[in-house]
């Protein structure tokens, strides 16, 4: 009698703090939506400046990052990203288009002070979703966006 308590007690404690968790993904997503410079970026602790020279801006909108090309001959990439702010440090998942049906979700952190984006993700399919915002890991990739006003 007392492991069906415990077990239903623990359902109800989930089952309360996922709709707050929804809440705070929602309020994290509604906060990171606009339009974004992309100030820096590396590469497992490489500068990546020609990356940054291609990129006009960054679009966070609709659960969506877009990346939207200088050149407009070249075509947008986007991906899906999904937000977890309740981590420590806060969470987000680049989750792959439809079209690439072989690559996984790649784990990232985030953060966002005064206007200035960083997210850290792994870049392999076997990454581990990184523990700070160094990119110093062989497989990171970090990128410092502003947001435009």
């Amino acid at each position: 009698m007392n492991r069906f308590a415990l077990t239903l007690a623990a359902v109800a404690v989930a089952v309360g703090f996922a709709p707050a968790q929804d809440d705070a993904a929602k309020k994290a997503a509604k906060e990171l939506e606009g339009a974004y410079t992309l100030k820096s970026m590396s590469m497992s602790g490489k500068p990546a400046q020609p990356f940054v020279d291609a990129i006009k801006e960054i679009v966070i909108k609709d659960g969506q990052l877009v990346m939207v090309p200088k050149d407009a001959k070249d075509k947008e990439e986007s991906m899906g990203i999904k937000l977890d702010p309740t981590a420590k440090p806060a969470a987000i998942d680049a989750i792959p288009p439809k079209d690439k049906t072989n690559e996984k979700p790649k784990p990232g952190v985030y953060k966002l002070e005064k206007g200035e984006l960083t997210l850290v993700f792994g870049m392999e399919d076997d990454s581990k979703r990184p523990t700070d915002f160094k990119g110093d890991g062989k497989d990171q990739m970090v990128m410092v966006l502003v947001k435009k006003k």
